[in-house]
């Protein structure tokens, strides 16, 4: 029997949509989720979060697990999965970040200091993570945590391109990140 767990945090945070109709501000949110798989002894966190506030909150909400953080994994280079990892990893002395080469490729053209400064400090004034960053290490088809194999499944493109998910065998646990929520792919075709 194996000893890991799982654990999800969910953040709902306002949208930035801009041009849409006033009567329709309650309906303006988006909502993320940061995995946290886990054994005894360490962890690997599957996303992170956008703003140094929730962000924040995801490293008090690791902490009461009580295990060392050996992984952040991000998905897709969106940076609502990303822009929290450098904060993250500095929470936590020895966590590497990881993901593809297509993620690792594909975050710099996000953080570029005119897109943080134009677009993501605009959207988010004062309230984005210190220091934004990419991937450490590039991982192909798999990793490992402590003799538990966890499995990269390309997803192509989703909301993106190059997405992936994770797979977890010994929990029989997939983690979607964006490539499916609320029982609909990003394309809006329900799933059966």
């Amino acid at each position: 029997m194996s000893n890991l767990k799982y654990d999800v945090l969910n953040n709902r945070r306002n949208g930035v949509t801009r041009g849409v109709p006033e009567d329709t501000k309650d309906l303006q949110w988006v909502s993320n989720t940061a995995t946290l798989i886990f054994d005894d002894d360490n962890a690997v966190l599957v996303d992170t979060y956008m703003t140094r506030s929730a962000n924040q909150e995801l490293i008090d909400w690791i902490k009461s697990h009580h295990v060392a953080l050996k992984y952040i994994y991000l998905t897709h280079a969106h940076a609502d999965h990303f822009f929290g990892a450098g904060m993250i990893k500095a929470s936590f002395h020895g966590a590497t970040i990881i993901g593809t080469r297509a993620t690792a490729d594909g975050i710099p053209a996000v953080m570029t200091p005119a897109n943080i400064a134009g677009t993501w400090e605009k959207l988010f004034p004062g309230n984005l993570p210190s220091p934004i960053v990419g991937v450490d290490e590039v991982v192909d088809s798999a990793f490992d945590l402590d003799g538990h194999r966890i499995e990269i499944i390309q997803d192509g493109f989703t909301d993106t391109h190059d997405t992936t998910s994770l797979w977890v065998p010994d929990i029989k646990l997939v983690v979607a990140g964006d490539a499916t929520y609320n029982a609909f792919t990003p394309t809006c075709k329900k799933l059966r």
